[in-house]
């Protein structure tokens, strides 16, 4: 099935602020590899049922080396990011709200 054409919906202004501040701590560029994302792409890529990537409230960041893990880590640590995954290719940042997403936490995939 074919996604519904784009309706103008934006990434979550809290998490835009949030990455402008990660990427003035680490005085470098940082490339996102996926943002907002259709439920009918979600579903393609194999995120979660639940993935705040649907509401604009995650997103994930080219990180490949430990250095640059460890440098994004500490700066979305820094200004507060609850929600970080550490993937093998990517940083996880998101700033879910709610019952589902309410404790901070870290986790690997």
């Amino acid at each position: 099935s074919r996604d519904a054409p784009y309706t103008g919906k934006l990434m979550d202004t809290s998490l835009l602020k949030a990455l402008t501040r990660v990427k003035l701590r680490i005085g470098d560029r940082i490339r996102i590899n996926s943002g907002y994302r259709t439920r009918n792409h979600n579903a393609r890529v194999g995120g979660s049922e639940h993935s705040l990537h649907m509401e604009g409230k995650a997103c994930d960041i080219a990180a490949i080396s430990k250095e640059r893990k460890y440098q994004i880590i500490k700066a979305a640590m820094e200004e507060g990011i609850p929600r970080i995954g550490i993937a093998e290719r990517f940083i996880h940042l998101d700033v879910g709200t709610g019952k589902r997403h309410q404790k901070p936490r870290i986790w690997l995939y």
